[in-house]
């Protein structure tokens, strides 16, 4: 990688070290992220990047007092960016959960967020403008017109899958399950809609535009998104795509437009474990995420996200398949059978070794500690432990909860 390549050339330079530490560490290599957070520090003894590694290190190992006493230097000292103080209190509520002090945990969260708030304030937080209304706004005009579209029947795929949903809500996980099998081409969470959106979902001119995309036009269109996506692989000759980026489910519209034949794989989970891990886990700031910050922002966020998919659902013709998380946990060679029925493509026995094979796919995601452990339960109905923090915005998602047929107690 570069950062290898930066380490190597400047034995010296302690950026590349920390930011190899960090990769080790999202793919649950301890002993590696230690060694390489040893080697920083040998540099720098004070590099606080490198401590808070050791940190993460220690909470994955259960060595919880060990966390503890690297934590608490950090949690006392200036942390050198605003973004660093908000990590560290992250890494604090990481360590109380871990030792099930669950109303400590959520009290460190909520202070990590509060740091990221005042961070993005000024980018994010402006009158009027949020993901929220943006759904509001594209499920008034979806509700009351019909999308054309024109068949393409000669793809660049044999099968052309959009994996959506709402963020921790098991696409990366599927992502890569469906990864391990060599006949598919995941392309590890890239906007490839991003200029596509910019132009044609954004405002009322947009939508013009969107709703007259036919002919010569239409065919640009599809052709700068294989461009899009020939950035970043090109081994796309008898494989099926899959293009998997969560928040994609606001503009199926777009993928109705451009690609009727696509199938779509919709990840649903606990519509509470969703807005909780939404809750603990940091992203890279965008509109979006912002709404994360804070639990009713980010039920509601949620809520206007589920409530536009069912307006799609009914109003677009697009081929659809829900993915409960729940349910390829607790069934998952079943599940994944169906799944590639679904998409046309034969199941595959390497689908059963994902998790090894996941060590060596850029995760980009907070799931990628996750993944790479394999099959586990330990994260369904986390939400329990947290029921009185959740208590104002269970009424808020009562509703989904209900409508994806999950116990309400």
């Amino acid at each position: 990688s570069l950062f290898e390549t930066a380490a190597g050339l400047a034995p010296q330079f302690i950026e590349p070290i920390v930011h190899l530490a960090n990769l080790a560490a999202r793919q649950s290599d301890w002993d590696g992220a230690e060694t390489l957070s040893n080697r920083a520090l040998s540099i720098d003894p004070k590099n606080y990047a490198a401590r808070a590694c050791l940190v993460n290190i220690e909470i994955a190992r259960s060595h919880f007092q060990r966390a503890e006493g690297l934590l608490r230097p950090l949690l006392a000292a200036k942390a050198p960016t605003p973004y660093d103080a908000a990590f560290v209190r992250g890494l604090l509520g990481d360590l109380r959960h871990a030792q099930q002090l669950y109303s400590q945990a959520f009290a460190a969260y909520a202070s990590c967020n509060r740091e990221q708030v005042e961070l993005y304030r000024d980018r994010f937080d402006l009158p009027g403008v949020s993901a929220s209304n943006y759904c509001k706004w594209l499920g008034s005009h979806f509700s009351r017109v019909t999308v054309t579209v024109e068949r393409n029947d000669a793809d660049k795929v044999i099968s052309h899958v959009f994996l959506v949903g709402f963020p921790r809500s098991g696409t990366t996980l599927l992502e890569n399950v469906l990864a391990a099998n060599p006949i598919v081409e995941a392309l590890e969470e890239r906007d490839t809609l991003g200029d596509l959106t910019r132009r044609y979902l954004t405002d009322a001119d947009g939508l013009a535009r969107f709703h007259a995309l036919t002919g010569a036009e239409l065919e640009a269109a599809r052709a700068a998104y294989w461009k899009r996506v020939q950035e970043y692989t090109d081994h796309l000759d008898g494989k099926c795509l899959l293009d998997k980026y969560p928040l994609n489910s606001m503009k199926l519209p777009l993928i109705a437009k451009l690609f009727p034949s696509a199938k779509i794989l919709f990840a649903a989970r606990d519509p509470r474990d969703v807005v909780l891990s939404c809750f603990r886990r940091m992203f890279n700031m965008n509109t979006s995420m912002f709404e994360l910050l804070d639990l009713e922002r980010a039920a509601h966020f949620y809520d206007a996200v589920m409530g536009l998919s069912m307006i799609y659902r009914k109003n677009l013709s697009l081929a659809w398949r829900d993915v409960r998380h729940e349910t390829l946990v607790e069934d998952f060679e079943r599940e994944t059978r169906d799944i590639c029925q679904f998409i046309g493509i034969p199941w595959d026995t390497g689908m059963l070794e994902f998790a090894e094979r996941a060590k060596n796919r850029t995760i980009r995601t907070p799931s990628s500690t996750q993944v790479v452990r394999g099959l586990n339960s330990d994260s369904l109905g986390q939400w329990r432990n947290y029921n009185k923090q959740l208590d104002c915005v269970l009424p808020i998602l009562e509703p989904w909860v209900k409508h994806w047929n999950y116990p309400t107690h």
